[in-house]
């Protein structure tokens, strides 16, 4: 059997696999920038860097009651519902 040459079904399967590596990784990163850009709009404008400090440790009191006991939550049981509606195929 020669090295040099690989099965071609072999080589499409990890042509698939690379693929669907890349669209997890695409949307596990638009997901967080759903979920950073959720955080700053509501009822309490938060400028995006208010809340990437609070999120850190460093903002205020209102912002930081704002997002850890309002939006995070919300926002978390979104992305879980979500996934469990993505793996029941709804």
């Amino acid at each position: 059997m020669n090295k040099n040459k690989t099965n071609p079904h072999l080589q499409e399967y990890r042509r698939v696999i690379i693929k669907k590596r890349l669209a997890l990784a695409l949307t596990l990163i638009l997901t967080l920038i759903a979920a950073l850009i959720s955080l700053s709009l509501g009822s309490v404008q938060l400028p995006l860097g208010e809340v990437i400090q609070s999120l850190a440790g460093a903002g205020d009191e209102l912002s930081s009651t704002v997002l850890f006991d309002i939006r995070m939550p919300r926002i978390l049981a979104a992305i879980i519902v979500g996934a469990i509606l993505a793996t029941a195929g709804a």
